[in-house]
């Protein structure tokens, strides 16, 4: 078995200035470079593989690195322009939804227009798209109680069942920021997976499935930078991001 880095994205096609809001360009380049150059696979195929339920083909290139493609929050764009990018090459893909803002069709910060649920359902029929939880509402968990904590989850989970007709599995916490122990325990109650941050790759046998380690994509990263996270790069990156937003985000409820 080898490791397996989560890549994390946000925003696709630069309608916006925030830093994680890709170019067309940008995104085609990295997608290209991760068919050429990497395995990619679903959430649900590294999972089995981390916990040693995968029986990998003999003929698997074991030299490419093992790369699960996510993206944080629910944009329009991801349907727009990202999911014609991802069926031409059949790239699959878990989206974290923060279902308030699809429920409401409630802006995101920074002008981001949400995802529609009937959008959303045309993305997971073409078999590529896993959609999971981001809270219902972008709600940062480092300091929730475990009955706020559960109502969170499970208004968000319910709606993502309800709306799209598929289990929802897997969770990613808002800001990637650690939460309280309350928090955490709810998350493992209703979740199989739960995603943080860190640029910290996730060894089979040596990973918590509830603690995966993550690794931002920004737009500055040229595809020098890119292939190197994409191989498990940047840990020093992930570290002060860990550190900064800590302090960043430490009085942040949403």
């Amino acid at each position: 078995m080898v490791d397996i880095s989560l890549l994390a994205y946000h925003r696709f096609g630069a309608s916006t200035p925030v830093a994680v809001d890709l170019p067309v360009e940008v995104i085609e380049q990295q997608l290209d470079l991760l068919a050429a150059h990497a395995r990619v696979i679903s959430l649900d195929d590294a999972l089995a593989e981390l916990v040693g339920r995968a029986d990998l083909n003999p003929a698997t290139d074991r030299t490419r690195p093992t790369v699960v493609l996510t993206a944080d929050d629910g944009t329009a764009d991801w349907v727009e322009v990202l999911l014609p990018m991802l069926a031409d090459r059949q790239l699959p893909m878990t989206w974290y939804v923060a279902t308030r803002f699809v429920e409401e069709q409630r802006d995101f910060p920074n002008g981001g227009r949400p995802v529609t649920w009937a959008s959303l359902r045309d993305a997971v029929s073409t078999g590529l798209i896993t959609v999971g939880s981001h809270t219902h509402s972008h709600a940062v968990m480092t300091h929730l109680d475990a009955s706020t904590a559960a109502e969170e989850l499970a208004r968000s989970r319910g709606l993502i069942e309800s709306a799209l007709g598929t289990p929802c599995e897997h969770f990613a916490y808002p800001k990637a920021m650690r939460p309280s122990a309350a928090a955490e325990t709810e998350v493992r109650k209703q979740f199989t997976t739960a995603a943080l941050a860190g640029n910290r790759r996730n060894r089979p046998g040596r990973t918590d499935p509830a603690r995966l380690g993550r690794t931002p994509i920004k737009r500055t990263d040229d595809p020098r930078r890119f292939l190197s996270k994409v191989s498990g790069g940047a840990r020093l990156e992930g570290f002060l991001r860990e550190w900064y937003d800590r302090f960043r985000y430490q009085h942040d409820v949403t």
